[in-house]
């Protein structure tokens, strides 16, 4: 199963890295967590799963044991896809 969370996203603001956030707070694997996300840049995308809110996840703390997780960089470009070595089929001759 896979757990994105279930969000209720607050009217609190905060800046990070100077892009405008917004904070969401919700359930993710059966965990409080409390998150800031910014819909200033595109896509939903954000730490571990959590993938369902309308902008990137820039910070994350999980209210049980205060573990934080904040972005300090955020790269204007794509980095190609690479095939792990790992995923290759090998073909054997015979």
């Amino acid at each position: 199963m896979n757990d994105t969370g279930k969000w209720v996203i607050t009217g609190e603001k905060k800046v990070i890295m100077g892009l405008e956030c917004t904070k969401a707070t919700g359930v993710i694997r059966n965990k409080k967590c409390t998150v800031w996300f910014t819909t200033e840049l595109k896509g939903g995308y954000g730490p571990y799963i959590m993938t369902n809110l309308p902008g990137p996840i820039l910070e994350k703390i999980n209210e049980e044991d205060g573990f934080r997780t904040i972005a300090y960089e955020i790269l204007y470009y794509s980095l190609p896809i690479v095939e792990p070595a790992y995923c290759k089929k090998v073909f054997r001759r015979e």
